[in-house]
């Protein structure tokens, strides 16, 4: 069979690189073709709908007139259609003699760094003459801006308010290579991790036709602050990439977790939410040993409160399941520190804080 496939390109309503047209090859009953490389901030600019078209020049290189009847397509997270209708299972397009006609994948390509690749079944009926025809098309995308690692980061008590750095890796890819290498900055949330130096790791690469890749060492300055928690949650920052002069740049997110390192895990605040006054509200929560030693655990002899009450087990073991009942007696927030000890000599003694509100019981109802 002859190629009939002449070639792909993205329709979206705006303006694509004139290389976006691609001669594909036929094998057989298969024809498969690439599309040129597109970045992520390129197909979210493509996307006039919820959906890109790819569109494809189907050619009968038959001197016969004969019929191309619809199968499906590889993923029902893809569609196709000649002209303005989907088609649907076993539905027939007549083609003349040496006809060529555009087929049209309605695609959701992703804006992540990935290749993708959309295939449709085809059968061409003449008469009692039935041959398979496979039309597969991929594309790889590129994120402009990503960061490639993460930063997990235990802290140990005395290092609390100590200065200590982490490095991140930045991917910036585009196709100017003079944008590329414009410096990275930093969008933290937390004013406890700065910018403390950007490095280019060598020159831009070219990692496919008209692409280009620059990385980048990005060192943090992290002073971990005092009332940092074991429990503390996570956060996310950026790595800011300048962009073309009057186009928004680019935020490469990286997700953070520096948490205080203690030998026993415990969560220092819990929330109880609004509780009628009298009415007792029972969380379950687990302590635990960061090694997987054993240790005992208790209430310590100061607590003062009379609306917190708590059940341990009364045995070593390296995991406590413990129940904190709270029972409000008055109206008002509820912010009580609740504190524990344990035989670790490394940490002896904790604090839980719990908070809340207490709102009026409603009365009972009374018969006449």
């Amino acid at each position: 069979m002859r190629n009939w496939l002449l070639g792909i390109l993205l329709l979206a309503g705006c303006h694509s690189p004139s290389n976006d047209v691609v001669v594909s090859h036929s094998d057989g009953g298969r024809q498969a073709t690439e599309l040129p490389p597109k970045l992520t901030s390129e197909l979210k600019a493509e996307r006039s709908s919820d959906r890109l078209s790819l569109a494809v020049p189907v050619r009968n290189d038959s001197d016969k007139a004969r019929d191309l009847v619809f199968r499906q397509t590889g993923c029902s997270c893809y569609t196709a259609k000649f002209g303005d209708e989907l088609l649907k299972y076993d539905d027939r397009t007549t083609f003349q003699p040496n006809e060529e006609k555009l087929l049209t994948v309605l695609a959701e390509i992703g804006t992540v760094e990935r290749s993708s690749q959309y295939e449709v079944w085809f059968n061409w009926e003449e008469g009692e003459n039935r041959t398979e025809q496979v039309v597969s098309a991929s594309v790889q995308t590129f994120e402009d801006a990503r960061v490639t690692s993460q930063i997990i980061t235990k802290v140990p008590p005395e290092q609390l308010g100590q200065r200590f750095t982490r490095i991140i890796e930045v991917s910036r890819i585009g196709r100017d290579p003079k944008v590329i290498q414009q410096t990275p900055s930093l969008d933290s949330p937390v004013d406890y991790m700065t910018l403390d130096g950007v490095e280019p790791q060598g020159d831009p690469q070219e990692i496919a036709p008209g692409i280009w890749r620059q990385m980048w060492t990005l060192t943090l300055a992290i002073v971990p602050p005092k009332d940092l928690s074991a429990d503390q949650p996570a956060f996310v920052f950026s790595a800011v990439c300048p962009a073309k002069e009057g186009e928004i740049p680019f935020f490469a997110k990286c997700q953070a977790l520096i948490q205080l390192e203690t030998p026993i895990q415990f969560p220092s605040h819990v929330a109880v939410g609004t509780i009628p006054v009298g009415i007792a509200r029972t969380r379950r929560i687990l302590i635990r040993s960061a090694s997987g030693t054993t240790f005992s655990l208790g209430p310590s002899p100061d607590n003062k409160t009379e609306t917190i009450q708590v059940v341990t087990e009364n045995e070593r073991r390296a995991e406590h399941w413990v129940e904190l009942t709270v029972t409000p007696n008055q109206v008002g927030p509820l912010n009580e520190k609740y504190v524990f000890e344990t035989d670790n000599r490394l940490m002896p003694q904790f604090e839980i804080m719990v908070t809340g509100a207490a709102i009026a019981s409603e009365p009972a109802a009374t018969e006449n």
